[in-house]
């Protein structure tokens, strides 16, 4: 009788804490979605998904950064920023989502990175380096890549280092309003700034040429 009573009161505190680990797990899970945008923004941690490319693009930016001034445009959770900042005099990541900056403050910080909610067009700063991945294509469509460059140029004295999704198929991804971007994307800009391109394959790795590869990202560097 004792060992019956013993094994059911073992059950129900089994069952309470599955109820509370479950529930815990939901309200972790909700709040992750709400920080990684329902999965079209990438941490390292809050995502299920991996993915190379995005810390590539990041130490690749890194290694255009001496002790610069930096602006992170589009940061999300602040892991980018966070590797962009070992190597800045100081950064700011923007992001117009409150939850990815909440997020971003609490976990990646460091004496010289700061962090602000605001959207692309309304964010008026200066800095050496602007850095902006896997935002241009997002950018209402009455934007032309142009209009997008030339507020990405309006915020260094220096250089532009940003990706777009290389010829990438209307309608590939929901959250995207500019499809088929290349190179002749950028002719116009091309006029008056000196652009090299970076051609980065889906495992993450970056390339100066295309060489008949697999291309999914093209990476820009911008000189003012």
């Amino acid at each position: 009788m004792f060992k019956t009573k013993f094994i059911v009161g073992r059950f129900k505190n089994l069952i309470k804490y599955l109820i509370r680990y479950f529930a815990i797990k939901s309200f972790i899970d909700r709040r992750n979605l709400k920080i990684t945008g329902n999965g079209e923004r990438w941490d390292p941690t809050l995502s299920q998904w991996k993915d190379k490319g995005h810390l590539a693009r990041y130490n690749f930016a890194a290694g255009q950064i001496m002790n610069d001034t930096v602006i992170d445009i589009a940061c999300g959770t602040g892991y980018g920023t966070e590797i962009l900042g070992k190597f800045a005099q100081k950064i700011i990541g923007i992001d117009i989502s409150k939850e990815a900056i909440t997020y971003a403050k609490r976990t990646h910080k460091s004496g010289n990175i700061f962090y602000k909610v605001s959207d692309f067009w309304s964010f008026h700063s200066n800095a050496e380096v602007v850095v902006s991945f896997e935002t241009m294509e997002h950018i209402s469509s009455i934007y032309g890549m142009n209009d997008i460059c030339n507020k990405l140029l309006s915020l260094t004295n220096k250089i532009v280092i940003a990706s777009v999704p290389y010829l990438e198929k209307e309608g590939n991804n929901v959250h995207h309003v500019h499809f088929n971007l290349d190179e002749s994307s950028f002719d116009y800009i091309r006029k008056n700034h000196q652009i090299t391109f970076y051609y980065q394959k889906p495992d993450g790795s970056i390339l100066n040429d295309k060489n008949n590869e697999l291309i999914q990202n093209l990476i820009l560097l911008i000189k003012k």
